[in-house]
């Protein structure tokens, strides 16, 4: 019965030494945004400012919805070396198609525009 409490400490704290990143994590990345926010109403113009930052922000979400789907299926589906490394292909693929098209939106001039003036 003592073995039995040992390990069951030796796994809660293996546990909580997993748990404890990721939650720190869930508060830094929900808190970002307001202390962005608080920071662009400082600027000379807030509201272009604010406007600005949740065009983009809408939009890199639009981008990296992709990410987190392959995260998901990963963590669902990957059984053997094999599986994984043909994920890890598909997941490269796909993050390297998002990236180019974000460099386009990025540094073409008139997609710029398009996208950030235009559309909305």
């Amino acid at each position: 019965m003592n073995e039995n409490r040992l390990d069951s400490r030796a796994f809660y704290g293996q546990l909580l030494k997993f748990f404890i990143p990721i939650a720190i994590m869930t508060i830094v990345m929900k808190s970002s945004q307001s202390i962005i926010s608080a920071a662009l109403t400082r600027t000379v113009a807030p509201a272009i400012a604010m406007t600005a930052f949740s065009v983009s922000n809408s939009i890199s979400t639009l981008f990296m919805a992709p990410s987190w789907a392959i995260l998901k299926v990963s963590v669902s589906t990957a059984t053997d070396q094999e599986s994984y490394k043909n994920l890890m292909t598909v997941g490269w693929w796909t993050y390297g198609i998002i990236m180019a098209i974000m460099l386009v939106v990025g540094f073409v001039p008139s997609v710029t525009y398009y996208v950030f003036v235009t559309l909305s």
